[in-house]
């Protein structure tokens, strides 16, 4: 990740670490056998960061995700159940049943310790938060439509469309419509359709936005 990001604790002062590892994508949040590298704090498949007394906030900066191969993920599991980096407390039965572990897939899950009476010791968790899905690229083919079910439709919208693609996402999709004058946007809207209308991956099930004004007669898409 090339981009810095940042955590806060709020309503607290003083001494803080906190602890990130990859969980998966779905609920309940269980380790995922991925692991963290970067140049500070990435240790064993995790990254521990202490949190700034003044601002109370943690900077990560060139930090990655090394990917775990299928062969691999009960040794990956074992060591992260070794040093008890399970910020849900869903357990490691997962870790012989790697066929329903998403390669593809993983969440970022941050949690903070608070230092206990013992100085250097912190035993005070806090509740974990998890980040938005992040997906491996190479898994994921351009986005290309290959067919459409209607090639037109009403301004009033509300048509409903079958469109066949390349694999994607369901959880990080759009279909977007816009209206091009001199080179710019004059308007957008997006498909109606939640992430169980992507059947398989290829197909996306949707309705077509309202157009800006219904007195003109287009050709919408």
């Amino acid at each position: 990740m090339d981009i810095p990001f940042y955590l806060q604790i709020v309503g607290y002062r003083g001494r803080a670490v906190v602890v990130v590892s990859c969980v998966t994508k779905d609920s309940p949040y269980r380790p995922h056998p991925h692991n963290l590298v970067g140049k500070e704090g990435c240790k064993k498949g995790v990254c521990t960061v202490e949190i700034n007394n003044e601002t109370m906030t943690a900077a990560f900066a060139n930090l990655g995700i090394q990917c775990v191969k299928k062969k691999d993920i009960e040794e990956a599991l074992r060591v992260r159940e070794e040093i008890r980096v399970d910020p849900f407390r869903t357990g490691f039965s997962h870790k012989t049943q790697t066929s329903g572990i998403d390669l593809n897939s993983v969440r970022l899950c941050f949690q903070a310790f608070l230092e206990g009476p013992q100085r250097g010791k912190f035993t005070n968790p806090l509740s974990p938060i998890v980040s938005e899905p992040i997906y491996d690229k190479k898994a994921m083919a351009d986005l290309v439509i290959c067919k459409l079910s209607h090639c037109s439709g009403s301004v009033a919208g509300g048509n409903e469309i079958i469109l066949l693609c390349e694999k994607v996402a369901k959880e990080d999709i759009s279909v977007r419509f816009y209206e091009e004058k001199d080179g710019q946007v004059v308007w957008e809207g997006l498909g109606d359709f939640t992430p169980t209308q992507v059947h398989k991956q290829v197909a996306i099930s949707f309705r077509t936005p309202r157009y800006k004004t219904l007195e003109r007669l287009m050709q919408q898409f």
